[in-house]
């Protein structure tokens, strides 16, 4: 049976006793329905292992469990590749950034553009970062990954595009695009993709970003969605050059 996993940000030491804190305590006991003795995965999202911990002790807001061992993992992508969403409806961008963090992505960095929802107050942004890390989170628990994937404050995609590094290759899916990826050089260091709204980049847009050296590229005839394209970006990426 496979053992649950949960992200503990404490210091994880064989021998050693951690406290755990109230999101993990619930999701363990409330959820998961774990009581004392029994064992569960624990990582701290960022180091590449993992350790066998179990409960000795539980509560209704804290939990207390010891470490048993600890093992070096190592399922982190070769590819260092860096996601530029445009922020979209919740249920779209829910997705884009789960299964981004499945596929690998090392970074995240949700964009506003023209046709993106309406921009936020800033208490608005914040609540919506806080529930973008638990995705996050999540994903990376479900994953086995052991390093949490960067997410980066949101930010216009002007703004990003001009502090970007252009030695860094990037990539900007649209199907009128006359290179496909298949076209494309093995990313050698690191790569940016950049994914549109609903409605797809303005044609302003996509002349700042070829003007930023992001080459436009095309997968096939289709029009993908915006939580679709990223997902088929970040597979057809990690099976050309990565480890699938």
């Amino acid at each position: 049976m496979r053992r649950t996993r949960i992200l503990v940000d404490a210091d994880l030491q064989a021998g050693e006793y951690i406290t755990l804190p109230e999101p993990a305590t619930r999701h363990l006991i409330k959820v998961l329905r774990l009581r004392s003795g029994q064992e569960f995965i624990a990582f701290d999202g960022r180091n590449p292992s993992e350790a066998v911990a179990v409960l000795v002790e539980t509560g209704k807001k804290s939990a207390t469990a010891k470490i048993l061992t600890i093992t070096e993992v190592e399922r982190e992508s070769p590819l260092d590749l860096s996601l530029i969403q445009a922020i979209s409806a919740t249920d779209k961008m829910d997705y884009a950034l789960q299964k981004a963090v499945e596929l690998g992505v090392k970074r995240i960095i949700p964009v506003w553009s023209e046709r993106s929802q309406r921009r936020l107050k800033p208490a608005q942004v914040e609540k919506k970062q806080r529930h973008w890390q638990g995705v996050i989170t999540h994903a990376t628990e479900q994953s086995g990954r052991t390093r949490l994937a960067t997410l980066e404050q949101p930010s216009s995609l002007e703004g990003h595009v001009a502090q970007r590094d252009r030695k860094t290759a990037a990539i900007v899916l649209t199907p009128d695009a006359n290179t496909t990826l298949g076209d494309i050089e093995p990313p050698n260091r690191g790569m940016e993709i950049y994914i549109g709204p609903e409605g797809g980049f303005s044609k302003d847009e996509l002349r700042m970003l070829a003007h930023a050296e992001v080459k436009p590229v095309r997968m096939g005839p289709r029009t993908l969605r915006t939580e679709t394209a990223g997902v088929a970006v970040l597979a057809w990426l990690q099976v050309q050059f990565g480890d699938a």
